[in-house]
């Protein structure tokens, strides 16, 4: 016989644990995971700031309305803080000058902290990016460092006290419906429910292919991190994540290290499982420089 729910949630990142979390307050969960654990892929490799600048308008809108609850999550949720202070720095080329400016106004409107700062301000406080390819730059004081493990586990841990059941190493064999009910059949195990929560993340299509779902043109990309000492005599810990306004690179303070990544993406191969690469040389745009 089929275990019975109200929902089951595909994909146990944080897109999935957070669906869990919140559903769980309305009616029983199941959650499955192909991974031995949760988090595995995007959720435990991500950048993981909260940015009210950051992305298209409704992104920005999206995280202003999440701020809170990082800010001062529920009772029980987490032992310890869920975001510290980092602050953010958005670079503007010459062409991109007049786009930061309305995207400044924009977010001022929002009530969203912010400034618009020369770039001499800007190479003041990340003194290793080559400032001469920008025009102007987005200083956001408020954009926090979210601890990401805390935050995962918070979703899971609340989500099975209200009786969620999450199942790891859960790779789906087949997804029926019949009768207004989804089906969804493992290796050992079938699941049962009405309404279907597709969380794969980038394999979002691959699961609503198994439906017999439309893509919607989702592909997975296999990204590089890197990781490098910032230059003698710097703190780099006390450092904004930094983008360009394009968004195809940032660097952030990790520790004592700085995190970098590139414009560079390409398709996994189906068998990698391993954590990012990491290299050691840096990208064009930043240099080790000297102390001031």
């Amino acid at each position: 016989m089929p275990s019975s729910f109200e929902f089951i949630v595909l994909g146990g990142g944080i897109a999935g644990a957070s669906a869990a979390y919140v559903l769980s307050r309305h009616g029983r969960v199941a959650l499955l995971e192909k991974e031995s654990q949760c988090g595995f892929h995007s959720t435990s490799r991500s950048a993981a700031v909260l940015s009210c600048a950051y992305g298209p308008r409704s992104w920005q809108i999206l995280s202003a309305a999440s701020a809170g609850f990082y800010a001062e999550p529920p009772e029980r949720f987490t032992e310890t803080s869920l975001a510290k202070p980092l602050g953010a720095l958005y670079l503007g080329s010459a062409h991109e000058e007049e786009s930061l400016r309305m995207r400044a106004a924009d977010l001022v409107e929002r009530g969203v902290a912010c400034e618009l700062i020369s770039t001499e301000t800007a190479g003041r406080m990340v003194p290793m990016v080559h400032m001469e390819n920008f025009a102007l730059a987005l200083h956001e004081p408020g954009c926090v460092d979210l601890d990401t493990n805390a935050l995962l586990n918070g979703y899971l841990r609340e989500a099975r006290r209200r009786g969620a059941k999450i199942m790891v190493k859960a790779e789906i064999g087949s997804i029926t419906r019949s009768s207004s009910i989804w089906q969804i059949a493992t290796g050992n195990e079938t699941f049962e429910a009405p309404i279907l929560i597709d969380s794969a993340g980038a394999w979002a299509d691959e699961v609503a292919a198994r439906a017999g779902l439309p893509r919607r043109g989702l592909t997975p990309l296999r990204r590089t991190a890197i990781t490098f000492a910032p230059p003698a005599g710097h703190e780099a810990r006390r450092w904004p994540m930094t983008f360009d306004l394009a968004e195809t690179w940032y660097l952030k303070p990790e520790g004592r290290q700085i995190m970098c990544h590139p414009p560079t993406s390409c398709r996994p191969n189906p068998a990698m499982r391993s954590p990012m690469p990491t290299i050691s040389r840096s990208p064009s745009t930043v240099s080790k420089a000297s102390p001031a």
